[in-house]
């Protein structure tokens, strides 16, 4: 009777052992449901066309999903990059234009990845948003690229254990389907509807959710402290080689994919992209330790292409600490100055294909700010209050 009451027991441990276990499992499909997990990238591309959508997932493959754009736009000027590059925005050409930053990661894939768009359709012309920090990196190797959707039901329940969001924000997606109650627009994808933060109909990113409170009751919150950068620029500038020479496969990497592009008559703008100001002052404190091989990097790129452009010090255009989302990201109103920029140089391919007024009137209006609250989507945040801020953005 012991032993018969003992298996009673384990058995109704591991049955609820067994019940835990599938409502928890159920939920993470409830939950992938809920957050668009089974559309297909090709409907919500399309979709996001036609309405006011943002839409980002951990679980889509940031490669798939851009080709996918680049084939529904077909755009005769496009910006490739790693997330640096997410702030060109169409609104700012006369042409049609698409963002398909935010998939290359180093120097080493980046002409794979123009090839693959190519092979899609050919731009005519291809803004290169580059890091400066990849040219002294080491060769990564070969790591395979996720080129297709992750379609695991029990990703969503992952995502929460591992601590990408937190457990209201599971629940409430589960229960409710939105963790942001009236959002001015449409979120598809499980860190869109998380976050409030997404890729635009054109593949730029907008980040209403982090950097904003629609309702205008937020606190304001801050990104790295000064003392923080300069210790990140010092453990950065202490790894060997990154601190006192540009790596000659970086070159040759840069090289092989402007040749690639030239073989195909498509115009590549390589950019330099920039860093916020407090970066480049702490840089300036010892060039010698944290410039990692900076200047020279700069005198080098130009003899690769006729089209380079060098906008790495903000300082340089105006570009103020109140206008970067974080220390290495600038908003929407650098970037605009930068494509102010690329339009003003000698012989650039960009002149007439830039709102260039509009442009100057955008910057004027909302500068030291991040993000223009205009067009289709934007201007759905128009009384939406800033909330997140450099500390070194002086008084707020």
């Amino acid at each position: 009777m012991k032993r018969r009451n003992i298996f009673r027991f384990y058995n109704a441990v591991l049955g609820l052992v067994f019940i835990v276990f599938f409502l928890f499992g159920a939920s993470s499909i409830i939950v992938m449901v809920r957050s668009d997990g089974f559309v297909p990238i090709e409907k919500i591309v399309a979709e996001q066309q036609r309405d006011a959508i943002l839409f980002n997932s951990p679980s889509s493959s940031t490669y798939r999903h851009k080709l996918a754009l680049h084939k529904e736009r077909a755009a005769k000027i496009v910006a490739i990059g790693s997330s640096r590059s997410l702030q060109f925005r169409a609104n700012a050409f006369s042409e049609s234009f698409t963002n398909l930053g935010g998939v290359i990661s180093d120097l080493g894939y980046s002409e794979f990845f123009v090839r693959k768009l190519i092979e899609v359709h050919k731009p005519e012309i291809i803004i290169w948003a580059i890091d400066y920090q990849d040219f002294f990196d080491n060769p990564l190797g070969k790591r395979p690229w996720r080129t297709e959707d992750d379609n695991n039901v029990f990703s969503p329940l992952g995502f929460a254990v591992t601590g990408a969001f937190d457990w209201k924000t599971y629940w409430k997606l589960m229960f409710n389907g939105e963790v942001f109650e009236n959002f001015p627009i449409e979120l598809m994808g499980l860190s869109a509807k998380a976050l409030g933060d997404g890729f635009d109909y054109d593949g730029s990113m907008s980040h209403f959710g982090q950097k904003y409170d629609f309702l205008g009751k937020g606190d304001i919150n801050y990104t790295s402290s000064r003392e923080n950068l300069r210790r990140g620029i010092l453990e950065t500038s202490m790894q060997g080689e990154r601190a006192r020479t540009v790596q000659p496969w970086a070159l040759e990497s840069f090289k092989s994919l402007l040749d690639y592009a030239a073989s195909e008559n498509v115009i590549v703008i390589p950019v330099l992209v920039p860093s916020s100001p407090a970066v480049l002052e702490i840089m300036d404190e010892r060039p010698e330790t944290f410039r990692l091989g900076l200047d020279e990097l700069r005198e080098k790129l130009p003899h690769y292409s006729p089209y380079f452009a060098d906008f790495v010090d903000p300082r340089e255009y105006g570009s103020s600490e109140c206008e970067f989302l974080d220390a290495y990201h600038g908003g929407e109103v650098t970037y605009l100055r930068i494509v102010l920029g690329l339009s003003d140089m000698p012989g650039s391919p960009l002149k007439s294909c830039v709102r260039r007024d509009s442009i100057r009137h955008l910057v004027k209006e909302y500068e030291n700010d991040i993000i223009i609250t205009e067009g289709k989507i934007g201007s759905r945040f128009k009384n939406a209050k800033r909330v997140n801020y450099s500390p070194m953005c002086g008084d707020i």
